[in-house]
């Protein structure tokens, strides 16, 4: 067995453990925030896509991993829907609207606000914010955001 597959094994294993998945996600939105190549962005989204309850801190982390890491905000993966483009190429979907959208679900989103603004002008996700703060899943405020 190797170092990797062992890895592979605790990193299940955590992920299957309730009590553990709240720190194991905030780890991962660490590990997103600092990735330093697209193999290591691919290989954290694998386990962050699904995640749930992501904090404000975990929220806003997520988000500037966005907005200042080249390795996510560049990065692009085969998309689920198996489409091809034009020329046969298969289609990507981008990390920075794959994260954003992860972003809004979060129960730590709201808090966040400004945070969102700013990333969604500078990667172009204005269409993913929505508008009204009140708009987002787990909001109770209906302020709106701020340009």
């Amino acid at each position: 067995m190797t170092a990797a597959s062992v890895g592979e094994e605790i990193i299940r294993w955590i992920s299957q453990k309730p009590e553990l998945t709240t720190g194991f996600a905030a780890s991962l939105v660490e590990a997103l925030k600092n990735s330093d190549c697209f193999r290591q962005t691919d290989k954290v989204w694998d386990w962050l896509q699904n995640a749930k309850d992501l904090g404000k801190d975990s929220v806003a982390s997520l988000l500037s991993a966005i907005r200042d890491n080249d390795q996510v905000y560049r990065a692009t993966r085969a998309s689920k829907s198996g489409r091809a483009d034009q020329l046969g190429r298969e289609e990507r979907d981008p990390y920075a609207e794959l994260a954003f959208k992860l972003a809004t679900k979060q129960p730590g989103f709201t808090a966040n606000i400004e945070l969102a603004t700013e990333v969604a002008k500078i990667r172009g996700l204005d269409a993913l914010l929505g508008g009204a703060v009140g708009s987002f899943p787990n909001s109770s405020s209906r302020a709106e955001a701020q340009p």
